[in-house]
């Protein structure tokens, strides 16, 4: 990757944390994300507002994409491609929109499998 790429990251983390975005670095949002796909795999038991405010971190790599060049916007669709298709995997279809950043497709997925205080907060929301 050449400076115009990395530039492009930077410039990207740099809006996104002017319009009120914790700063992360493209690699540090990639991450969040995967952190949070792993926790969902393996059983996400905090509550609702804990796991929708956890899901808008999928939300910053899509407004960092117009600041990116094509070769890192090309390298952050392959990271997310894993991510994303795992995140499916572990999730289904929710009865309704959840409240959280963005209008993506994760916006209405709840984990497959419940547990703990997510468990009551959907069957209380009527998510499911």
């Amino acid at each position: 990757m050449g400076s115009d790429d990395y530039e492009s990251a930077q410039r990207a983390s740099d809006e996104l944390t002017r319009r009120g975005w914790r700063r992360y670095s493209l690699n540090a949002a990639l991450g969040a994300w995967e952190h949070f796909v792993e926790s969902v795999e393996s059983g996400y038991s905090m509550t609702i507002d804990d796991y929708t405010n956890d899901l808008s971190i999928r939300q910053w790599p899509e407004e960092a994409r117009v600041f990116l060049t094509r070769r890192v916007a090309a390298w952050m669709d392959e990271r997310l491609a894993i991510a994303d298709a795992r995140f499916r995997d572990a999730t289904t279809e929710a009865s309704r929109r959840l409240p959280t950043v963005g209008d993506g497709w994760w916006v209405r997925r709840i984990p497959k499998v419940l547990v703990g205080e997510l468990a009551d907060d959907v069957s209380r929301e009527h998510l499911r």
